[in-house]
């Protein structure tokens, strides 16, 4: 790593975005899991990525701070800006205006990227109007953004995808987080029944998702519910049974047994408190079946 420093050019690049990106920025999503996974605050430097023989180091700052904030005096001495040409910016004025306050503050190259497909040729009159080097590769991959502007931004002859296929590159950064498995996700509600213990069917039932595997289940839930033993010492007294990662809260009313079935992590005590005025409900006026 101490070689590394000596051997390897140090860049450090200002990436500037707008605040609120659309879902259609895919370079602004770069940008921001490239700050994610290199632990940074996006206004400090990042910690270094290797791309061949360049140490780089990000920052990402929006518009508004850099057009109407106190100009951050250590911006000064980085090495490029890229500016990212979103959707949501109607004008390139302010572009325009950040371009002019980054040269009237530094002397680096600029370089425009756009910031989805849609936004290339908004990105090319950007180029011709104001002089910066266009970056014409949309990309939800962090390295391949650097690796763009490195190359239009002049510190490297070499072309992005020849570098992609030469240069040892530390990818980790365009790692994405991981999904929530189906052990870590969170189980919402699944499915609400009414039971008529009398005759042991379902006089009412409700599925949160239409896809619910509880559909196929619903006989086998049913006679299970007509089963549970219930305290009706209070007549909103509700009772709560869990199996496996399922809850069945649980209240009977006149031979009618109201049955929430949730996920094992929702609030219980919240729960009964708002579950308890549902026979009412129900008694005074039965839903249509």
């Amino acid at each position: 790593k101490v070689a590394e420093t000596y051997i390897r050019i140090p860049v450090n690049i200002c990436i500037i975005t707008v605040a609120e990106p659309p879902p259609e920025d895919v370079t602004t999503s770069a940008v921001e899991l490239m700050v994610q996974n290199t632990g940074a605050d996006r206004k400090s430097l990042s910690q270094s990525i290797r791309l061949g023989p360049y140490l780089i180091r990000v920052t990402q700052y929006h518009y508004g701070e850099i057009i109407s904030d106190v100009w951050p005096k250590v911006l000064s001495s980085f090495d490029a800006f890229a500016v990212v040409v979103s959707g949501v910016l109607s004008e390139g004025d302010r572009v325009e205006e950040a371009v002019q306050r980054i040269r009237s503050n530094s002397e680096a190259n600029i370089v425009v990227v756009p910031g989805s497909d849609e936004e290339l040729e908004r990105a090319r009159d950007i180029e011709a109007n104001l002089g910066i080097n266009l970056c014409d590769s949309v990309s939800p991959r962090p390295t391949h953004l650097l690796l763009s502007i490195i190359a239009y931004g002049e510190f490297s002859d070499i072309h992005p995808e020849l570098a992609r296929e030469k240069w040892i590159i530390e990818d980790k950064v365009d790692a994405s987080p991981d999904p929530l498995t189906s052990e870590d996700e969170e189980l919402g509600h699944q499915a609400f029944f009414v039971v008529d213990r009398r005759t042991g069917e379902a006089v009412y039932s409700y599925y949160y998702d239409e896809r619910s595997r509880f559909l196929d289940l619903a006989p086998n839930i049913v006679a299970a519910i007509t089963a549970f033993k219930i305290d009706q010492s209070s007549p909103t007294e509700t009772s709560v049974f869990r199996t496996g990662d399922w809850s069945y809260i649980t209240i009977e009313r006149n031979f009618y047994i109201f049955t929430l079935i949730t996920g094992n992590d929702a609030d219980v005590e919240e729960l009964r408190s708002r579950f308890s005025f549902l026979p009412d409900l129900f008694l005074d006026e039965v839903p249509v079946i």
